[in-house]
């Protein structure tokens, strides 16, 4: 499976634990958090479900459907 996540910046509060899980996925700036490269299926998920606000959103590439939240 290759996942692609994505953040909703006008709900990400910033506090970094995806950015600490998962850190070739995920950078912070200005407080908001964003993709800037791929990474482990595995970390993804675990990152998008560490994620505080819920702001991290996962889809499947293959099936286009979306698998977290």
């Amino acid at each position: 499976m290759a996942l692609l996540p994505s953040v909703d910046p006008e709900v990400c509060a910033g506090r970094g634990e995806c950015l600490f899980i998962a850190p070739q996925v995920f950078t912070i700036e200005v407080d908001v958090a964003s993709v800037i490269g791929s990474g482990p299926d595995e970390l993804i998920l675990e990152a998008a479900r560490a994620c505080p606000s819920q702001a991290i959103t996962v889809i499947d590439a293959q099936a286009g459907a979306q698998v977290h939240p």
